[in-house]
């Protein structure tokens, strides 16, 4: 089975897409260092990490649901921390582009990765 999300439609495909996805960024480890790139890297992995695990935690059914509205969640938290960022760091474009960039890397296809799997059906392409 595909993470038990065989018969769910256009919400089980971009589910399917965004575990693809996941497991294709979560497999580049990042690389331990002591520096501001190397803990923002780890954040993100932390954080991608238990949206993925806390997605798988709940009835297929609801995984994409879930996903959804992670998003949301993640967005008012970025919301807060740049609230309390100084004006004259221009937190808001750095927010946005921030969010450009990521909503950007759910299209980049994943490279030298299928499904991950091969049996008898068919997935949308996204």
């Amino acid at each position: 089975m595909c993470g038990d999300v065989e018969d769910e439609g256009f919400e089980g495909d971009l589910y399917q897409r965004f575990l693809m996805h996941s497991q294709a960024m979560l497999a580049r480890r990042p690389t331990a260092g002591d520096d501001l790139n190397s803990y923002l890297d780890q954040l993100f992995t932390e954080m991608l990490n238990r949206c993925v695990q806390d997605a798988q935690a709940v009835p297929s059914l609801q995984a994409y649901r879930r996903v959804a509205m992670q998003s949301l969640v993640l967005a008012r938290l970025a919301g807060f921390l740049a609230g309390h960022v100084a004006l004259n760091e221009d937190p808001l474009r750095k927010l946005m582009e921030a969010l450009m960039l990521g909503y950007g890397e759910a299209d980049i296809p994943v490279h030298g990765q299928g499904l991950g799997h091969d049996h008898g059906h068919d997935h949308v392409a996204a």
